[in-house]
């Protein structure tokens, strides 16, 4: 599999408007499911912020890699967002996150 099959212009945000995790993790659903409407947007946020639970996915370096996934989704989807300001991300060096 190629990355430009699955790292689609129309699923990255070149400058989330969110201030917190919460909100770039919303906004990052928002876009996966304005392309594919038949997936639940409160069930992919869901499973994001429990895995967020479990440990923070901000590995550090200003980057951050949210990831999840859905019994209804078979294939393997990729939403990128750049923050300008940066985003608390409980990162593993205490940094904000930036990707």
């Amino acid at each position: 599999m190629k990355l430009s099959e699955i790292f689609k212009p129309q699923f990255i945000i070149s400058n989330l408007k969110a201030y917190d995790k919460k909100g770039a993790l919303e906004e990052l659903s928002q876009i996966i499911i304005e392309q594919n409407p038949s997936l639940n947007k409160r069930s992919l946020l869901q499973v994001l912020l429990e895995r967020e639970r479990l440990g923070s996915t901000g590995i550090g370096d200003g980057i951050a890699l949210p990831h999840g996934k859905l019994a209804e989704l078979s294939n393997l989807l990729i939403s990128f967002g750049r923050s300008i300001n940066g985003l608390d991300f409980d990162s593993i060096d205490e940094q904000p996150a930036y990707l």
